[in-house]
């Protein structure tokens, strides 16, 4: 569990929640009380942690603070900070200029701004208001993210990167122009 709760947070640091991590971290409290409750008078409370994980279960699917819901709200909220932080955003996208924005963010924010997107347009929910009437199933991420937020997904001196998300489609591409390749 100690294990679990550190590569957890690291992750979380990093890229935020994912559906698959806020499901971890569902299992990372259940489990954790199932070993207390195990412990706690050997054994006495044991025979709750089915009803334990009952309630968890129906927190993931049902409750407000289901998988999908935090996910695009933690996503969302990752997304609007960096926007803030680059006086881009203010409840909708404002008036900026991108090319000042393009020299000026850093590589760990506009990673941190195509991955958000990535991840919200991934959830298949429905997409904030601000991000405008688009095809989001049919164009390209990259693509999309330009016409969106008026600069790259990725800076011209950052090494070229193969990125792959989760995704239900199959698809190929051209790996010539890439450096290496992150799983």
């Amino acid at each position: 569990v100690a294990v679990q709760c550190i590569s957890f947070n690291v992750r979380i640091a990093a890229y935020g929640f994912t559906v698959m991590r806020y499901a971890s971290l569902l299992y990372i409290i259940f489990s954790t009380a199932a070993i207390l409750l195990t412990v706690v008078k050997n054994g006495a409370f044991a025979k709750w942690n089915l009803i334990i994980l009952a309630c968890v279960v129906l927190v993931a699917l049902i409750s407000p603070f289901n998988v999908v819901e935090a996910t695009y709200k933690n996503q969302l909220g990752r997304l609007e900070n960096v926007l803030r932080k680059n006086k881009m955003f203010d409840k909708e996208l404002l008036d900026y200029n991108a090319d000042e924005i393009e020299k000026n963010i850093s590589n760990e924010e506009r990673k941190i701004l195509f991955n958000s997107f990535c991840c919200i347009l991934n959830l298949q929910h429905s997409v904030p208001d601000w991000f405008g009437e688009r095809d989001f199933s049919r164009t390209d991420r990259k693509v999309l993210f330009e016409s969106i937020f008026g600069i790259k997904a990725e800076s011209e001196d950052e090494e070229r990167i193969v990125s792959l998300c989760y995704n239900k489609e199959t698809f190929a591409f051209d790996i010539a122009e890439y450096n290496r390749m992150e799983v």
